[in-house]
């Protein structure tokens, strides 16, 4: 389990790393970004010495969804995922989510541990 410091340090990070994408991309909901967004949160996690993976599989969506299932690529921390691109899928989940709700993720595999 993540200790409330390293989670308030890890939502900081994931937060700004967020707005980032966002400018950079010019997409609010950074659709199509999944895996890089999920890939450079990864590796800044891990260069912090947090146990972070990149995550690929299906996002599993609800009626009132933007779509239904769709492929995604998310970060799983100490098991639990943080996901700051699901709103490309769904209005109803926050901007950064974590933990995010595992019921809505279906993993496929893991992409790398770097």
């Amino acid at each position: 389990m993540t200790r409330p410091l390293a989670y308030a340090a890890i939502f900081a990070l994931a937060t700004q790393l967020r707005a980032r994408f966002v400018r950079q991309c010019r997409d609010p909901d950074l659709g199509g970004f999944c895996d890089l967004a999920a890939d450079r949160i990864t590796r800044a996690l891990r260069r912090r010495g947090h146990n972070a993976r990149t995550v690929c599989g299906i996002f599993v969506g609800r009626r009132h969804d933007l779509f239904n299932d769709g492929w995604h690529c998310w970060t799983e921390i100490d098991g639990q995922i943080l996901d700051v691109t699901a709103t490309q899928f769904s209005r109803s989940v926050p901007a950064v989510w974590w933990p995010a709700d595992p019921k809505r993720y279906r993993a496929a595999r893991p992409v790398r541990r770097s």
